[in-house]
């Protein structure tokens, strides 16, 4: 059985990447956590979120994707409402969980019917049929939910995982202007084929797909890990998530390159440790988070390596980016 998306070439000129929060949050919560013995790669994650989470009220959260509990033949339907497309190729998380907040309360109780039905008799909290019954006021305590497990158990590491996404769109878009769609897809996933002009995917069920000249949205999710996952429904671009590139080191530990310090003695502790985890691109709250630093402090020593054309900056939607220069790696490189 399989999932066939029909590409038209209208259909490939507006086929798109794009980085979604929400779908790392959505995929962390289906797979890793509740499921870590398929997803091993992402154990040192899982253990860290586990701990992170205890005793904290994600009750609702829990109630609206498939238990844990549920026999190897059963694949379940997971809420499509907790993952909406991406509207633009770098969404804030906050507007995403815009988005969900808006969700028709009747889509939640359609789609929360068909995860139950597609459990074939596994049981499911009352709560979920509770929140199916009449979802609207538990909207927004889900939505607090979903914003506490993302600052616990992603945001810590979104620079990382974002950085992942970041390279792997380099090497698709390369791969697209080298040799068009089946040079694109020929290696996305290995239960993906490209077959004529139709993108074939091999899952539990069939259907056939018409973008009708709306394109497809390619997401890196490093939480979808090996799966694939597809989102398609009535008006909307079909969407799929897939695994990054590189993701086997994901949650290797760098190693310290500070061998003699000699970065330090040259340029200072502090600034020296800027360069260091600016082999990421980050913001100033995200570098002032990681380093224990005020974000005035960030932003005064970020002017001075800017001065000296060893950090960049680049705005991305509404974020502004710091980034090392040519330059800057070459110094990271040299004395680390």
């Amino acid at each position: 059985m399989a999932i066939s998306i029909h590409l038209s070439s209208d259909d490939l000129a507006e086929t798109r990447f794009a980085f979604s929060p929400i779908w790392e949050l959505g995929m962390s919560l289906y797979k890793a956590l509740r499921d870590p013995s398929r997803h091993a790669l992402h154990l040192p994650w899982v253990q860290d979120a586990m701990r992170a989470i205890e005793g904290r009220d994600l009750e609702i959260l829990f109630a609206v994707v498939p238990p844990l509990e549920r026999g190897s033949q059963v694949h379940p339907y997971i809420p499509d409402f907790l993952t909406p497309a991406p509207e633009t190729p770098f969404p804030q998380f906050e507007d995403e969980l815009d988005q969900v907040a808006d969700t028709d309360p009747a889509r939640i109780s359609a789609e929360l019917r068909h995860m139950i039905d597609s459990l074939e008799g596994v049981p499911t909290p009352a709560l979920t049929q509770e929140i199916l019954d009449d979802p609207a006021p538990y909207l927004g305590r889900l939505v607090e939910q979903m914003r506490e497990y993302w600052k616990l158990t992603i945001e810590p590491h979104w620079p990382r995982i974002r950085a992942l996404h970041e390279a792997d769109v380099t090497y698709r878009a390369r791969q697209l202007a080298l040799g068009g769609a089946e040079l694109l897809f020929a290696d996305l996933h290995p239960s993906l084929t490209w077959e004529g002009d139709s993108l074939v995917i091999d899952k539990h069920h069939c259907e056939d797909i018409e973008p009708g000249g709306r394109g497809l949205v390619l997401i890196p999710a490093v939480f979808d890990w090996p799966g694939i996952a597809v989102l398609v429904g009535e008006g909307l671009q079909p969407t799929l998530a897939y695994s990054p590139r590189g993701i086997a080191e994901l949650w290797d530990e760098p190693e310290d390159t500070r061998a003699d310090g000699a970065m330090d003695d040259l340029i200072g502790g502090t600034r020296a440790d800027l360069l260091r985890v600016l082999s990421v691109p980050m913001t100033t709250g995200e570098l002032a988070h990681r380093l224990h630093l005020t974000p005035a402090a960030v932003s005064q020593q970020l002017g001075v390596l800017r001065r000296a054309g060893v950090v960049d900056a680049r705005r991305q939607g509404r974020e502004v980016y710091s980034e090392l220069t040519a330059s800057g790696r070459r110094l990271l490189e040299l004395l680390g």
